[in-house]
């Protein structure tokens, strides 16, 4: 899914995607983004196995499995 910044006013970023606009806090996008720029949004499938993974551990350590 890719978003398109349209346009920055202030903290709040105003991002087309599939013909919709929406706002969002410049603090939730990657630093340094700018009008005109396209973010490419996806899961990240391995990293979300890894902290799976994580979170299993650390209920196992705390449940002492």
């Amino acid at each position: 899914m890719k978003w398109i910044v349209d346009r920055i006013e202030g903290n709040i970023a105003v991002v087309e995607c599939n013909g919709k606009t929406f706002d969002i806090d410049v603090c939730y996008l990657p630093k340094g983004v700018k009008e005109s720029d396209i973010i490419d949004l996806a899961i990240d499938k391995e990293e979300t196995k890894n902290q799976e993974d994580i979170a299993q551990k650390r209920l196992d350590n705390l449940f002492n499995r």
